[in-house]
């Protein structure tokens, strides 16, 4: 069983750490990518999806989780379907598994 540990109020497994920490770069890899092509600045994708640049710079560089109502946010500002923020990542059993 893997050890658990409590960390300011919240609850984690060691073992899924790197997955969600994997997840979280690509996701933001997307965004970021996907903002460069639309040549928007972070200020200006930020206001459109209600949020500050600095929220966006964190979830571009793979700092941040990011939570379903911020994807549909976010996808909406970018001018994207929500699905393709997450394409190309799977999951198995806690584990990113490429096609």
């Amino acid at each position: 069983m893997p050890k658990i540990i409590r960390k300011k109020h919240q609850w984690r497994a060691n073992r899924y750490d790197k997955t969600a920490k994997e997840f979280s770069r690509e996701v933001g890899r997307t965004l970021l990518a996907r903002r460069r092509k639309l040549k928007l600045s972070g200020v200006e994708v930020g206001h459109r999806a209600g949020m500050t640049h600095s929220q966006l710079s964190r979830l571009e560089n793979g700092l941040q989780g990011l939570r379903l109502n911020t994807l549909f946010r976010l996808a909406g500002a970018l001018e994207i379907p929500p699905e393709r923020v997450c394409k190309g990542i799977f999951w198995i059993f806690g584990r990113k598994v490429n096609p």
